[in-house]
């Protein structure tokens, strides 16, 4: 149980952190006026890389199983 806590504890500071650095990235780049579309293609791009990462995990498991889904979803993390 610890072991899980302290896994999702390390991911949640690893995606943390790479949003901050995303963040600084798209300020130290992007023109005040650009951020606005920066930051709408930013969430575009995340929520379609959601859906499609959703469809492979639904496709893998109506193909393969419950097992080889979460196994292939592990592999990808």
């Amino acid at each position: 149980f610890w072991v899980m806590i302290a896994a999702l504890a390390l991911a949640q500071f690893a995606i943390a952190t790479l949003d901050i650095a995303y963040d600084g990235y798209t300020i130290e780049h992007l023109h005040p006026h650009e951020r606005g579309l920066g930051a709408t293609y930013r969430m575009v791009a995340t929520e379609a890389g959601q859906r499609i990462a959703l469809a492979g995990f639904l496709s893998l498991y109506d193909a393969a199983g419950w097992g080889a889904a979460i196994g292939g979803a592990a592999l990808v993390m």
